[in-house]
């Protein structure tokens, strides 16, 4: 990809990250997402694979979400042609996929990106409260997401990470972020399910 071109592509990401309806899906997060990574890369085996994987993975995001992870790594695919090595380009597109949050991770790199996309629920309460807050907003934009379909989302997602043996799946994030990922996710819970 030529200079032009990766500028034009990057100048896209961002445009994207900066739509009106993002609150809590915008370049933030992807900050907080490339700060970790430069935490954790040396423990990664191709952390230029999750370093672009980091990029696009909420590069679509529409409310109420629909599929927003296949379609953002459509994106890149389309985006990344055929430069490059097609095993990078399939690596960087499960990695995407990987955060959906369906399915454990299977190697060390996608250990990696799943435990950086949610690295923040190991914030002290006050700003996870914030994350959770930016999240409602988000989902307020559209008009048929309501307070109730939100919630039980929520609770879904919770229960789904709260059952897990460990939050996180690398001793990277679990030394470090553990205690506090589960102290807000029973505190959370707690709330969601008293309203």
């Amino acid at each position: 990809m030529g200079d032009d071109r990766g500028s034009e592509v990057f100048d896209g990401l961002q445009a994207r990250y900066e739509e009106p309806h993002r609150s809590y899906h915008a370049s933030g997060h992807i900050d907080c997402c490339l700060g970790h990574f430069d935490a954790a890369s040396t423990g990664m085996d191709e952390p230029d694979a999750v370093e672009m994987a980091l990029w696009f993975h909420d590069i679509i995001y529409d409310v109420p979400p629909q599929d927003n992870e296949l379609r953002s790594a459509d994106l890149f695919a389309r985006l990344a042609g055929n430069c490059g090595e097609a095993s990078f380009r399939y690596k960087v597109y499960r990695l995407i996929l990987l955060t959906r949050h369906f399915e454990m991770p299977a190697t060390r790199d996608e250990s990696y990106m799943l435990d950086i996309d949610l690295a923040g629920f190991g914030q002290g309460w006050q700003d996870f409260a914030g994350d959770t807050a930016k999240l409602r907003a988000e989902a307020h934009c559209s008009g048929d997401f309501s307070e109730d379909r939100f919630r039980a989302q929520q609770v879904r997602f919770m229960e789904s990470l709260h059952d897990r043996a460990s939050f996180f799946h690398t001793d990277f994030f679990r030394k470090r972020y553990e205690a506090a990922a589960q102290a807000n996710v029973n505190k959370y819970l707690s709330m969601l399910r008293s309203r």
